[in-house]
């Protein structure tokens, strides 16, 4: 569909879940960082006037993120 039209909800597993409603504005994709290990259920949803579609995908962090850079 028109990627401007279309809204898409991303639920992260972890209690974040935010709507993007302008798709086509989102250059470098949706980046997300999990604070803890474990395993998350993930779910994506589009919507437009055409109708709706959901992915589901468990994902499984194995190791904490790190807190600076080096």
């Amino acid at each position: 569909g028109d990627g401007s039209k279309t809204s898409i909800t991303v639920d992260f597993g972890d209690g974040n879940a935010f709507t993007y409603s302008n798709v086509s504005s989102i250059e470098d994709g949706i980046k997300h960082i999990y604070k803890n290990v474990g395993i998350y259920r993930v779910s994506a949803m589009a919507e437009n006037s055409l109708g709706s579609e959901m992915v589901l995908l468990f994902l499984h962090i194995t190791c904490k993120p790190r807190r600076g850079r080096a």
